[in-house]
C-alpha cells in the first residue's frame, strides 16, 4: 500500500514497517517508495521536533541506510549513519541505537571487514538487550557473516561483541569513530 503523506509522526513507524516488509520481500524500489512519506514528514518537521521524534528520525535513517545497502549504494548508507547514530544515542533508547548498529555492521561487511561486522552485530545485541534470531535483517546479516568467516570465527567475533559493556558497544558501533578496529572488550 503506497502512501503520499504522513498524517502525523504516529504513522511513521507503520510506514517504516511497510518499507521493511518490502525490503525483506526483495522489492528495494517499493521499500524506497514506502520511506518517501516518513522522510518528507521528518524534513517538514526539522527544527521543530519534540524529543520523542528523535526515535523516528533515527529508525527512519537506519531504514534508509538498509535500503541503500540493498540497492548497492554503500556510500549513501555510510553518509546517513553518523547522524542516525548520534540521534539514536541522544534518545537513550538502546534498542533504537541497536537498530542503527545493525546498519553500521552491514556497512562494515560491505567494506570488507567481516570480523569487525560480526563484533558489531554482537555489540548491537548488547544494546538491544539480547539476540534476535527471528528478525529477518539480523538473520540475513548473520548468515552472510557466517558464510564470510566460517562458523567458528563468526561465533568468536560475535561473542566478543556480545561480551562488551554498554559503553564498549556504543563505542564499537559509533560510525564516527576514527579506528573502529581499536575498540574492544
Amino acid at each position: 500500500m503506497e502512501r503520499s503523506d504522513v498524517g502525523g509522526d504516529d504513522r511513521i513507524f507503520a510506514q517504516l514497517e511497510a518499507a521493511m516488509i518490502e525490503l525483506v520481500a526483495g522489492d528495494v524500489a517499493r521499500a524506497r517508495r514506502e520511506l518517501d512519506a516518513p522522510l518528507a514528514y521528518l524534513a517538514r518537521t526539522a527544527g521543530t521536533e519534540r524529543p520523542d521524534q528523535g526515535h523516528a528520525r533515527a529508525v527512519v535513517e537506519a531504514a534508509v541506510a538498509a535500503v541503500e545497502l540493498a540497492a548497492g549504494d554503500v556510500d549513501a548508507a555510510r553518509r546517513l549513519l553518523p547522524s542516525a547514530f548520534a540521534t539514536a544515542v541522544a534518545t537513550t533508547d538502546m534498542p533504537v541505537v541497536a537498530a542503527v548498529g545493525l546498519a553500521v555492521s552491514a556497512v562494515a561487511l560491505e567494506d570488507g571487514d567481516a570480523r569487525v561486522a560480526a563484533e558489531m552485530l554482537g555489540a548491537a545485541a548488547v544494546l538491544r538487550g539480547g539476540d534476535d534470531p527471528s528478525h529477518p535483517l539480523i538473520r540475513d546479516l548473520r548468515d552472510r557473516l557466517r558464510a564470510a568467516l566460517g562458523d567458528e570465527p563468526f561465533t568468536a567475533a560475535y561473542g566478543r561483541g556480545r561480551a562488551m559493556t554498554r559503553e564498549q558497544a556504543l563505542a564499537r558501533l559509533d560510525p564516527a569513530a576514527s579506528d573502529p578496529a581499536a575498540v574492544g572488550p
